[in-house]
């Protein structure tokens, strides 16, 4: 069972079904397993950690660049990464939403340090990001927070400077493994820096 938003996590919503289910009937006549699941947004990790997935905290950059810590979840090979809880809307001050401020340098961090636990499959979970720059800042964390502007400047990636990049260019995208990932953001005037 998925969560109920903002007043039940997917644990405490599949426990309370349990309870009510077998409380009621006669003993040995209804049998029920807590599975606590996710869509693919927040409360992802929670799930990959309740069938036995382990939490790696790790500190990230806001979605308005306040340091904070995450909880990703890995196992051997696959890691559970959230965009709500790195670069997410839970993570800004009620009332003080701020899409075209923000950015996705939270959500590269906790990406990069799974890649360094030795995860080669991240399961990227999306849903509540507090961001609109295109995960421009997922990308600038490999290059120190920063992506290409026209005439070669640096520029801090939001939805706001999103217009303003030439390229948000990578040599290697380690999520995706291909060797040579370069996405022109004004196509009409980019030119391709590979």
């Amino acid at each position: 069972m998925d969560k109920f938003k903002g007043s039940l996590s997917a644990s405490e919503a599949s426990q309370s079904l349990h309870t009510g289910l077998t409380a009621s009937a006669p003993e040995g006549t209804v049998h029920c397993r807590i599975l606590p699941l996710a869509d693919g947004g927040d409360g992802s990790v929670q799930a990959a950690l309740q069938v036995g997935f382990t939490p790696l905290t790790v500190p990230v950059a806001g979605p308005a660049g306040t340091p904070a810590m995450t909880t990703v979840a890995l196992n051997a090979t696959t890691a559970v990464v959230e965009v709500a809880t790195s670069s997410g809307l839970q993570m800004l001050p009620p009332g003080q939403l701020s899409p075209l401020d923000s950015n996705t340098l939270g959500f590269g961090q906790p990406v990069h340090a799974v890649l360094g636990q030795g995860a080669r499959q991240v399961i990227l979970s999306l849903g509540g990001s507090a961001t609109t720059d295109g995960g421009a800042g997922r990308h600038a964390q490999r290059a120190g927070g920063t992506v290409s502007r026209l005439g070669r400047k640096s520029l801090y990636p939001t939805g706001a400077t999103l217009k303003d990049n030439e390229w948000l260019g990578l040599l290697h995208d380690p999520v995706t493994s291909d060797p040579a990932v370069a996405l022109p953001a004004t196509p009409s005037t980019a030119k391709s820096p590979l």
